[in-house]
């Protein structure tokens, strides 16, 4: 007999209307889903074996999810509706870092991610010797399912749970990050030679290393792939942005090119780096170093005296840059506390401040955000281990630089895209409606806003400039900052929201961004042509070897960008990682000591604080005494017992460090 309950009667939802986005999934193991049919919630015993970023597709809970999605979206209160995870349409990991177990008898993979509560049986050949407590990268060839154990290979034994420097491995090997340079590729970068006369010979390439340039670079780095100058010229101000160049040293599909193209960037841990480019051409050939000929691509920016850009012109050309400078000193010299190198060097440090504090004022009056610019740096000793931490601001010195290349990144991509050339732009999308609709919920709490307040980005702007010098002004950033959507490149210009630009691209970074290698590429290539249409260059001149064959690449431009903006999310949330195991490794020494914090974020499941250093943790709600109930609404732990016991947004207090793990990265504290 056919069952006639309610549970047989129903039918199952068709796949087409089922929602699809990719999931994000929380330490506690319960994930959201954000996708076009809005955002849901899934509990860690409904995520049926996905991994964090996988696209899935969602079978909602309740048969009026999309009225409930549209609610959340027009009311501030509306939770996201629930949903479980049907099926997983594209893996987002195809391996994992896990360390070997024993269970009855047979060894087993535990992945290191927290999120991950399962165990990995080892399949197909197992390496010699391997033991419990060896951490291992493991190649998916099953994932775990309703009726199935996830199992993989042994790609690699990445070393033992105790060893030194593991914790970066570890981190390497999760993001699938190269650590090393392929010896071959070492070698062929190791044969390249810095050949001027052969430059000079190229009819488009310029010599202008009488001209008085320098760099300014953060104190450790290796690699200086930008320069500036700064003169007068027929009443204009002379903004010169001179940007190593790679693309002669480096060919489309070429075996340095292919690799650094699967990078697509250099990945910075604390007192490591991992290279785009083999370091014979980062660290010393395409390195803009003082007193050095070097190769590069220069923009000349003619400005008027309100700063209004007049002209500009760009060309390959021969620099030798004639100072290094760091951010620190620069400062201290702006400060009166350090002297200048010399009267050429203070001339031209001063100029380009007062510049950079022009373009600054006209780039928010024309609507760009001026967030609050702040990271938390990790001091390591001779050895490599944490000593202390310091929360860098930005200044005018390393505003300075950014001015100038925010600047030359705009008349590159605008000049591109008036010619309608193909390029790579870079992109940033508005806020979604959502994102803003939550941060306002936090904004309104701490009192910056009303109903009315974000519509355009000078809204935005309004409340940065209200919150200037104010306790809450750390917290309002971060919390607008976070709605803001990740830009990413695109290979055509739509609006970058940030920078209020009408053309951005990456042109000033060659040596650590692979799209800005590309947008060398087309610049020159495009400059090329035009100079041999006015007749400044011969009609049958050889093409430099830096443009030939850039037609595979332009036919691949959809694809290399969107894998530029993958690469650049890892190689971001890696150098999060590696970051917060260096400022566990160093607040392990103050476990059992009392700070002084500031709530940034309350859930369900506890609180975010941070320090008066910078450094952030975690209180969970097992820390704290008693039963407590979460008010979504005015994001507010509440003790059921005594009401008075409570903890809001932006509440300072003391708390005791309980915990510092610098293998998951987790700072866990206690009320002090």
């Amino acid at each position: 007999m056919a069952r006639s309950n309610k549970r047989a009667r129903r039918k199952r939802m068709p796949t087409s209307a089922m929602p699809v986005g990719r999931i994000s999934i929380a330490s506690g193991g319960y994930g959201f889903v954000e996708s076009p049919e809005g955002r849901f919630f899934v509990q860690a015993r409904h995520i049926n074996g996905a991994m964090d970023g996988d696209l899935v597709r969602l079978r909602p809970r309740s048969s009026d999810w999309r009225r409930r999605s549209e609610s959340a979206a027009r009311n501030k209160q509306g939770r996201a509706p629930m949903a479980v995870v049907d099926s997983v349409l594209e893996r987002s990991h195809t391996t994992l870092v896990g360390m070997c177990i024993p269970v009855d008898g047979k060894l087993f993979v535990m992945p290191q991610d927290s999120r991950l509560d399962y165990l990995i049986s080892i399949v197909g050949d197992v390496p010699e010797g391997l033991s419990d407590g060896d951490i291992v990268l493991a190649q998916m060839q099953a994932y775990p399912s309703r009726h199935e154990i996830a199992c993989a290979t042994i790609a690699q034994v990445l070393g033992r749970q105790d060893d030194e420097g593991i914790v970066e491995e570890i981190i390497a090997a999760r993001y699938g990050i190269a650590t090393l340079t392929d010896p071959e590729l070492a070698e062929l970068a190791g044969k390249i030679s810095l050949d001027i006369e052969g430059a000079l010979a190229e009819p488009d390439r310029r010599d202008i290393r009488e001209r008085f340039i320098l760099t300014i670079d953060p104190a450790d780095a290796k690699d200086f792939d930008d320069a500036l100058s700064l003169e007068h010229e027929g009443g204009l101000i002379k903004l010169g942005v001179h940007i190593a160049d790679v693309s002669e040293y480096v060919a489309f599909g070429s075996q340095i090119d292919i690799d650094a193209r699967r990078r697509a960037t250099s990945i910075y841990f604390p007192g490591k780096v991992f290279p785009m480019l083999p370091p014979a051409l980062s660290d010393n050939i395409c390195s803009l170093m003082p007193a050095c000929d070097r190769l590069a691509f220069t923009v000349d920016i003619f400005l008027r005296p309100d700063c209004t850009v007049e002209r500009f012109e760009a060309y390959p050309s021969v620099i030798r840059s004639s100072l290094r400078l760091d951010y620190d000193s620069v400062q201290e010299m702006f400060d009166g506390v350090r002297e200048y190198p010399s009267e050429q060097a203070r001339a031209t440090l001063d100029g380009l401040n007062r510049l950079a504090g022009k373009l600054h004022r006209q780039r928010i009056k024309r609507g760009a955000l001026d967030f609050l610019s702040s990271e938390l740096k990790v001091e390591l000793d001779a050895e490599g281990k944490a000593v202390g931490v310091v929360k860098r601001v930005k200044t005018d010195a390393t505003g300075l630089v950014e001015e100038a290349m925010i600047l030359c990144n705009e008349v590159v991509a605008k000049l591109m895209l008036e010619a309608e050339r193909p390029m790579v732009y870079r992109i940033h999308e508005d806020p979604q409606p959502q994102a803003l609709d939550e941060a306002l919920d936090v904004l309104e709490l701490l009192g910056y806003a009303d109903e009315r307040d974000i519509v355009r980005s000078s809204d935005i702007q309004r409340i940065l400039d209200d919150c200037k010098g104010k306790p809450h002004e750390e917290l309002v950033n971060m919390v607008l900052l976070r709605s803001m959507t990740q830009a990413v490149y695109k290979e055509r210009f739509t609006t970058h929201y940030g920078l209020a630009s009408k053309g951005y691209c990456h042109f000033t970074s060659p040596i650590r961004r692979y799209p800005d290698l590309m947008v060398h590429r087309l610049l020159r290539e495009f400059l090329f042509e035009q100079a041999k249409a006015r007749g400044e260059i011969a009609a049958d001149a050889q093409r430099p070897d830096a443009i030939v064959g850039l037609d595979a690449m332009v036919a691949s431009l959809p694809y290399l960008c969107e894998h530029c903006s993958i690469m650049e999310r890892k190689a971001e949330k890696a150098s999060f990682d590696a970051l917060d195991a260096k400022v566990c490794e160093y607040m392990e020494r103050f476990v059992g000591e009392i700070f002084a914090a500031t709530i940034i974020d309350v859930r369900s499941f506890g609180f975010f604080v941070r320090l008066d250093n910078g450094v952030e943790g975690f209180v969970p709600v097992r820390n704290l005494d008693g039963w407590f109930e979460y008010d979504e609404g005015s994001r507010v732990l509440r003790n059921e017992d005594d009401a008075k016991d409570r903890y809001r947004l932006g509440q300072r207090l003391d708390v005791k460090l309980t915990v510092a793990d610098k293998r998951s990265g987790q700072l866990d504290f206690a009320i002090a």
